[in-house]
């Protein structure tokens, strides 16, 4: 193993083939004791892995440098490093305790060429010597980074498809692999069409050099498919039926990879690479220290100024971990230390830093000198110790104008791997601060002027991924309420709030206030009161008053709270902000992923959006590692120099913006710009009683864990009530134009065929709606084609003939779109059919200003009568007669092969079984 001068950081980039900064996180519920050879396991497998990505990308690339981040609670020696930006939610690969699952996964890759959040491996999947695990990492790396998609089948529907000359053909990559489909559970050859336990079973691979998503574990193979017609070896089949093709529009994995950044323009070209051994360095996570960063000058004087002490006087509170390391620093024209890094053990030093939070805002603005005040004190904290690590936060509302400048300093920083999360509070607050949060691997939020709530969430959604970088979630402070409101003179407000069984450790309502009210109450789901005269009440700070409920477990269920404004507050009226904050009832290291708190994160596509492309907003629900199904999501859009939002809703339905069906990542596209700068985003998850499940065949970003052979018996467990608030990063816009329609509609990609008769020869078609911009609004009219060539037509959608109006049965017609979400239903008669001929179909959607949408996937048919036959042979001829006792005319048999992304493996649903268990409040 070769050590490297330094520590990776949480940001990878490639330079001269190698990539940099590559992470692997094991995660603290991993018991070192009961994976001894863990560490040992993942070294080899990534210094082969190395090597089999060299040859893979065909001498463009491997790993130079790589982390590995081991937790806290295992033992130290002298070779291990201290942990600096490296932390577990933000690795590349994370090694994790899955529950009932022992395959490696990529969570979250959005659309064909998009990246995946992160890969996902068991510790045991190190242990499987006969699919070797640097394969594995291989082939994940390319879902993860280059986002490919799978080659093989993961229905029974995509095992073969039948071409224009009425051959069966497999899907496979390359066609030069040999092989049968037979059922998995007696080995036996599976009659056509294929039923759920049928799996295509390599006999022979040819010397086949491509693909590794296909089978990476085939010997020989030790590339990806391309376009080159030459080389049989490696030449991609575009008309399998596999998610590559169906999602990236029957391109090859070569070609989407050789686009990607990486490679583009000539990028990191074949290079001979004397050794491709990776630097490997081993790093142990260490107390958290952090330093706020806040702006003072003359700008934020008034209410920006009391806003920033409120929400961070919250975050000290609520936030802060124990044992964590403290810091203040305030600037304007110059920088000042407030606080030093002080350890927080107990409430007087979380007093006594709030007591510390500037109050007076006077002179120019120095973001740089508070950067770099704040970098000073992280370096005095480790001895100067290089790189230091360490955090910042940082706010400030406007451009600066005295140096030093933040440009000065982000080198400094990102070579120190410090972690720089940025609120930019106000739409004058300089573009500066997102770009050091993007250098450094931290978290830009945008909280708009005035809107307390904002900001206040900011601030502890920040200290969400604080708490996330062990991989444990015992100390992860959940936001379950914000909300604010106005209160005239002795007016009261009242409200509820749910909190669930599987948090109320730590448990705050927090109130920030502009005069204190005459009353305050909060009352127990047993009805027990607590007010301004309970010992369970403070007020630490002027403006701010909590009820904390201490390391005990408050009751789980409906809570009550009143507020009764003042009858002499100085103003008519005030405004009222409530955050209700709370940390899991149990740790995840107890080994019932069942006990786990329900977890929301926000993800974004892109931080900048050149208009017209639109912001895909993603919003991941689990427990544990199982996917939350069925909760309501949405997302509040503050647009530049507004403060009312814009609220979209997310689905986890499989159409639209959302790729995966129930595999608890909700999506959805913004597309409502009003003009040029930053967005702010906040998102809501709530569920009522029962409304919510998890089933434990389906993990977070994968659909269905089961192998076909698996007959284990689901559990669907119903969850009582919740609710999450948390902010996501900001996204800015650019060259907007107002007035001129340029985004198109949103890709269908759900299309299915799903009924013929063949008295009149008619299919039925479904697809979920799209939208006039992408999957919102009404778009205007569709275009459907369908052919008899299905090769042909999947080259060349305009090969196909029209579906004319007078050849629709039943149907809202090709005119009269839906609102987007809705299923659409069209029967379509098919002049002149053929029994036994395959009728491929696909769309495309158009909005008022002709602006269309990519073409859908493809959905084939196939008349043919019901008869019991036996399989025909790869490329023999499907016809009436072929292997056909006697069949019953009048009868039609279709064959589906329009699919949904199911990654992974597919299911049969005649060999298992679902129980429903319901989780009380």
């Amino acid at each position: 193993m070769l050590v490297a001068s330094h520590p990776s950081l949480c940001i990878v980039s490639i330079k001269e083939n190698g990539y940099e900064g590559v992470v692997v996180a094991i995660s603290e519920n991993i018991v070192e004791r009961d994976h001894p050879t863990l560490l040992s396991d993942l070294v080899e497998s990534f210094m082969n892995a190395s090597s089999y990505l060299y040859t893979a990308t065909r001498n463009r690339a491997y790993f130079k440098n790589i982390t590995i981040l081991i937790p806290s609670t295992w033992q130290d020696k002298a070779t291990y490093r201290p942990a600096t930006s490296q932390t577990f939610d933000s690795a590349d690969f994370r090694i994790d305790l899955t529950p009932g699952q022992t395959r490696a996964s990529t969570v979250g890759v959005a659309g064909c060429g998009m990246s995946g959040q992160y890969i996902l491996i068991p510790p045991q999947r190190f242990q499987q010597i006969q699919a070797p695990p640097y394969r594995m990492i291989v082939h994940e790396w390319a879902h993860y980074r280059y986002g490919v998609f799978d080659e093989y089948a993961v229905t029974p529907n995509q095992l073969a498809f039948i071409d224009s000359q009425g051959n069966i053909k497999e899907s496979k990559c390359t066609e030069e692999i040999e092989g049968q489909i037979i059922d998995v559970t007696t080995r036996k050859t599976c009659n056509y069409p294929y039923g759920a336990n049928c799996i295509f079973s390599v006999s022979d691979a040819k010397g086949s050099k491509g693909s590794i998503m296909f089978d990476q574990s085939i010997d020989s193979v030790n590339t990806f498919c391309d376009a080159d017609t030459s080389d049989p070896l490696t030449h991609h089949n575009a008309f399998a039926l596999n998610n590559q093709n169906i999602y990236c529009l029957f391109q090859s994995t070569w070609t989407i990879i050789t686009r990607h950044q990486d490679f583009a323009n000539n990028n990191n070209p074949p290079r001979q690479i004397s050794t491709t051994l990776p630097h490997i360095m081993i790093v142990r996570r260490k107390n958290i220290r952090t330093v706020l960063v806040l702006d003072t000058s003359g700008s934020m004087e008034g209410v920006r100024l009391q806003q920033m002490r409120l929400a961070t006087s919250n975050f000290i509170l609520n936030s802060a971990a124990d044992g964590e390391f403290l810091g203040i620093v305030s600037f304007n024209s110059r920088a000042m230390m407030m606080s030093p890094l002080t350890e927080i053990i107990d409430q007087s030093i979380r007093n006594n830093l709030i007591s510390k939070v500037p109050n007076i805002a006077v002179g120019l603005t120095s973001v740089g000198g508070g950067l770099q005040l704040a970098l000073n004190m992280l370096k005095s904290s480790v001895n100067q110790s290089f790189p230091c690590g360490g955090r910042m936060v940082v706010l400030s509302d406007g451009e600066e104008n005295v140096s030093p400048y933040i440009s000065s300093v982000t080198n400094n920083l990102v070579s120190n791997q410090v972690i720089v999360h940025t609120v930019s509070l106000g739409s004058s607050a300089s573009a500066r601060l997102q770009n050091v949060s993007y250098a450094t691997g931290g978290k830009a939020i945008y909280a708009p002027s005035g809107n307390i709530e904002t900001l206040n969430s900011a601030f502890l959604s920040i200290s969400q991924q604080n708490a996330a970088s062990s991989g444990s979630q015992s100390e992860n402070v959940i936001q379950v309420q914000s909300e604010s409101f106005q209160l005239s003179a002795s007016q009261i407000y009242n409200g509820t709030i749910y909190i669930d069984s599987s948090i109320g450790n730590d448990t705050s309502f927090t109130i920030l206030w502009d005069f204190l009210p005459a009353d305050l109450m909060v009352i127990s789901p047993k009805g027990d009161s607590y007010n301004k005269s309970s010992l369970v009440y403070s007020q630490p700070s002027n403006g701010l008053s909590r009820f904390y409920f201490g390391k005990s477990t408050v009751q789980a269920g409906l809570w009550h709270y009143s507020i009764q404004a003042a009858a002499n507050q100085r103003r008519s009226i005030q405004s009222v902000t409530i955050s209700v904050t709370s940390k899991p009832s149990s740790s995840n290291i107890s080994g019932n992923p069942l006990t786990s708190p329900i977890i929301a994160s926000i993800k974004l596509d892109k931080p900048n959006a050149i208009y017209p492309q639109p912001i895909l907003i993603n919003v991941n629900i689990q427990k544990s590692y199982y996917a939350v199904l069925n909760a309501t999501v949405h997302v509040h859009v503050i647009p530049p120099g507004k403060t009312v939002a814009d609220v979209i809703t997310l689905n986890d339905q499989g159409a639209g913006a959302d790729l995966v069906k129930d595999d608890g990542i909700y999506s959805s596209y913004f597309t409502n710009f009003i003009s040029n700068g930053r967005y702010s985003i906040q998102a809501r998850v709530k569920a009522s009683q029962d409304q919510a499940y998890i089933l434990t065949s389906h993990l977070i970003g994968i659909q269905d864990i089961r192998d076909s052979n698996n007959t284990t018996s689901v559990q669907s467990i119903r969850l009582p009530s919740f609710t999450r608030v948390l902010s996501g990063n900001l996204f800015q816009v650019s060259n907007y134009v107002q007035g001129v329609d340029k985004i198109p509609p949103g890709r269908v990609h759900d299309l299915r065929t799903s009924v013929a008769n063949i008295n009149n020869f008619t299919i039925l078609l479904n697809w979920t709606a799209p939208g006039d911009n992408m999957d919102t609004g009404r778009a205007a009219r569709y275009e459907i084609r369908y052919s008899q060539n299905y090769t042909r037509f999947a080259a060349n959608f305009t090969s196909g003939s029209l579906v004319l109006p007078d050849m629709i049965v039943s149907g809202n017609g090709l005119k009269q779109p839906q609102l987007a979400g809705t299923v659409e239903e069209l029967e379509i008669a098919i002049p002149d059919a053929v029994i036994n001929d395959t009728y491929s179909f696909a769309l495309i959607t158009f909005d008022n200003s002709s602006n269309a949408a990519q073409v859908s996937n493809y959905g084939l048919s196939t008349f043919a009568p019901v008869a019991t036959f036996t399989p025909p042979k790869a490329n023999s001829q499907l016809a009436i007669g072929l292997g056909i006792g006697i069949g019953v005319v009048g009868v039609v048999f279709v064959t589906i092969v329009s699919v949904l992304l199911l990654r992974k493996c597919y299911q049969s649903s005649q060999t298992k079984k679902t129980t429903v268990i319901h989780i009380q409040p």
